[in-house]
Parts: structure tokens; sequence; C-alpha cells
């Protein structure tokens, strides 16, 4: 799979993140609050750019507690404008969303092999993932993706920056 690093010279030219994009379940296994955390953290922190939206696909709130809680951390926090939620999507929605992602992230505290982390691969798109099964596999760090931390915040919001 192409994790979204080239070793292409004409392919070296840096495009800017502007849309970070996690795919899954909003299940506590998945770790969608860590990455909103880190997000959170680093606009906080003026770490990234004003302009910089986060995506969650396959948000289902009724699903788990967890989605009524980001919910309500992501207007505690008053960046609703910066944060799409999408649930269930249809594939050529799906399409659309990565073809616009700028960069996948997937921060799971446990895992297999995700198929959305294999999409995001497979599409060039450079891809941070935490030290799980499954994810470690996929990413050499620092060689065709960056390692994380799971349930680490401030290790994800490093990446993100």
């Amino acid at each position: 799979y192409w994790s979204g690093i080239s070793v292409r010279p004409e392919a070296l030219t840096e495009k800017p993140i502007r849309r970070i994009l996690t795919a899954g379940t909003v299940d506590p296994r998945k770790g969608a609050h860590y990455l909103f955390e880190a997000f959170e953290k680093c606009v906080r922190e003026k770490r990234i750019p004003d302009d910089v939206v986060l995506t969650i696909v396959g948000f289902l709130p009724y699903y788990t507690e967890f989605g009524y809680d980001l919910i309500a951390k992501i207007f505690a926090s008053g960046l609703q404008d910066r944060v799409e939620l999408y649930g269930i999507t249809q594939k050529h929605e799906l399409d659309a969303i990565y073809d616009n992602a700028d960069l996948y992230v997937q921060a799971s505290i446990m895992e297999c092999m995700p198929l959305a982390l294999l999409t995001a691969m497979s599409r060039g798109m450079p891809v941070i993932t935490t030290d799980v099964d499954g994810c470690l596999e996929a990413i050499p760090d620092e060689s065709c993706g960056w390692i994380c931390k799971p349930r680490h915040v401030e290790s994800l919001a490093n990446a993100l920056t």
C-alpha cells in the first residue's frame, strides 16, 4: 500500500494540510475523542492554521455515550465550525470525503487492520496512526507515516503539527 510519502522528486513539494480525516465509529477503541482533544489543543495553542478542519466519518451519536460526549466537547470548545461530522455515508460520498482530505489519522487504542487506514494509504494520503496491532505493521514510523502512542493526546498533537 502507498502511504502518501513520495520518493518521486516531482512529488516532494509539500501540500498544505487543511483537511484532517478519520473514519470509523465513535467507539472508544477508535480513539476519535483523543484525536479531537489533540486537534483542540493544536487550535488553542495556535499550532495549526485557522483554516484546518477535522472531519470525522462514521459518527453515530446514539451508538454510544461517547458520541454525545464528543458533541458536547466540540460545542464547549467553540470548534463546531471546524469539525465536520458524517454518519453513515454512501460510497460516492465517502470517496468525495477522502478526495478532499489532506491527512488521515487513525487514533485507535485497539485495532486489527483498519480498512479506512488502508484506503487512505491507497489514495497516497499521508497517515498518522497509533502504535497498535495492524496500524503499526502498515506504517513504519517516519518512513511512510507517523506513529503515536495510543491514548496520548500530546503525541497526536505533535504529529498533527
